[in-house]
């Protein structure tokens, strides 16, 4: 009997994978892979596979997985010998810790002088002597709850860099938003409370920002919303609590 291989069929067979291997209980910082020219070369021989980056071990597997990063922060896994490709996420037994998600974070590091932040939205709570951006797209139901978790944080400045991944729905929304007389209040009212904005007039350009933030975010490895940037270049990805937020704010203080 033949079994169906689905992505879902690779992640699951991956995850088990690293469950069963011995020297998955501790991470250790990799280096580079010493036959990583023999596994790029056996590799880039699969039909459309993106261009290879960088080969090195996964932390915690002694040589035993090799971890690839393709051109677009894409990450795939293999064994030593290249006879296998895995995707999905690479789970650290003894702590539970997403090492994919970890690189993917590392991967997409930005300096904050970089990001888009004059086509953004301020918001600023308290002092907000602290500052984090967050890529937000309207029509995303996670970054409408994250504003839940922004309200419970004191003594910041968000940075909104909006954006349309979501379609065009988003795109209309992100122009009313920008074109009205208030912007920073229409998105929070349209976030927190559902009260879409009026209608940008006719001939308002300033829906562009939107467009901007979107290929920025695209050509920068900001693949989902909504997706945390903080001073020191570090990133969260996804929803997370206000207590891990006030973490990061911490230590990037320290």
């Amino acid at each position: 009997m033949k079994m169906k291989i689905t992505a879902k069929t690779l992640t699951t067979a991956f995850a088990f994978s690293l469950l069963a291997m011995p020297w998955a209980a501790t991470a250790q910082a990799p280096s580079a892979a010493p036959n990583a020219a023999a596994v790029i070369q056996k590799i880039r021989a699969l039909p459309n596979f993106p261009t290879i980056k960088d080969v090195r071990p996964l932390a915690g597997t002694n040589g035993g997985v090799l971890e690839i990063t393709a051109e677009r922060g894409q990450i795939f896994y293999t064994d030593s010998q290249a006879r296998v490709l895995f995707v999905g996420p690479a789970i650290e037994v003894a702590t539970g810790k997403n090492l994919t998600s970890a690189r993917q974070d590392e991967l997409a590091r930005l300096e904050w002088k970089n990001l888009p932040l004059g086509d953004g939205l301020v918001w600023k709570k308290g002092k907000g002597e602290r500052h984090l951006a967050v890529f937000t797209d309207p029509s995303c139901p996670y970054c409408k709850r994250l504003e839940e978790e922004f309200a419970k944080l004191d003594n910041v400045t968000i940075h909104y860099l909006l954006v349309s991944f979501l379609g065009s729905n988003s795109e209309q929304i992100n122009r009313d938003i920008l074109c009205s007389a208030n912007p920073v209040e229409a998105f929070r009212a349209w976030m927190t409370a559902g009260q879409r904005p009026d209608a940008a007039p006719d001939g308002c350009t300033k829906g562009e920002a939107a467009a901007r933030n979107t290929n920025f975010a695209s050509a920068n490895h900001v693949g989902g919303t909504p997706t945390l940037y903080f001073m020191d270049g570090s990133r969260m990805a996804g929803l997370s609590p206000a207590q891990a937020i006030e973490e990061r704010l911490q230590a990037v203080e320290r």
